[in-house]
């Protein structure tokens, strides 16, 4: 009886294996899984590390260069200015807001705006001016060092100016001179220049 009884026993416990091993069970078309491999704890000196970081930087740095460099070539760009100087007074500011400080330029079109917010309203009403005009003899130039300049003058009704940007090798940071034809003094911006076009933008001609 004993005998019987063990043996019920062990058929059970074979019957179940063989259950639990059906139930996760499943087809190769029904799971689907990712498998991330261990990170590997990297052998490089903190040397090494530092010279690949500063080579992933540089990599970086010249393909926004090649970016800016199109945006240019195309005439569909911003330049967001996080710093300024005034060349009549030598004022310079920084650490501006740069959706208020910024060249526009819109294919045949373009704004130019500085706001120092320094307490002065100035002509639009931010601390400074806002010029909108339109876009003439543009013209690019690629220099031997690696940088780019390129100058085209602004055409309005409010004043003309000539702009001239320079966009420095191997980043997408310019500077760009504002020089009013009559009545005011240059104005230079500091920053980088981004591909941009918005046809929403409303520029005045």
């Amino acid at each position: 009886m004993k005998k019987l009884f063990f043996l019920m026993i062990a058929l059970f416990v074979g019957m179940t294996a063989v259950q639990a091993q059906e139930a996760v069970t499943a087809n190769d078309d029904e799971v689907n899984l990712t498998v991330v491999k261990p990170a590997v704890p990297s052998k490089e000196t903190k040397a090494q590390q530092k010279a690949h970081e500063k080579e992933l930087r540089a990599q970086v740095n010249i393909l926004a260069h090649e970016k800016a460099l199109q945006a240019m070539e195309q005439g569909y760009f911003v330049v967001m200015a996080d710093r300024i100087t005034n060349g009549a007074t030598g004022y310079t500011a920084s650490g501006l807001s740069d959706n208020a400080n910024f060249l526009l330029r819109q294919g045949d079109a373009g704004i130019f705006q500085v706001a120092y917010l320094n307490g002065n309203p100035g002509a639009n009403g931010l601390g400074g001016m806002t010029l909108h005009g339109a876009v003439k003899s543009p013209s690019l130039k690629q220099n031997n060092d690696g940088s780019a300049t390129m100058t085209y003058s602004m055409v309005s009704y409010q004043m003309n100016a000539y702009v001239s940007i320079n966009l420095y090798k191997d980043s997408d940071r310019v500077m760009v001179d504002v020089s009013p034809t009559m009545g005011r003094a240059r104005v230079t911006i500091y920053g980088r220049l981004v591909p941009y076009r918005n046809n929403k933008i409303r520029i005045d001609k």
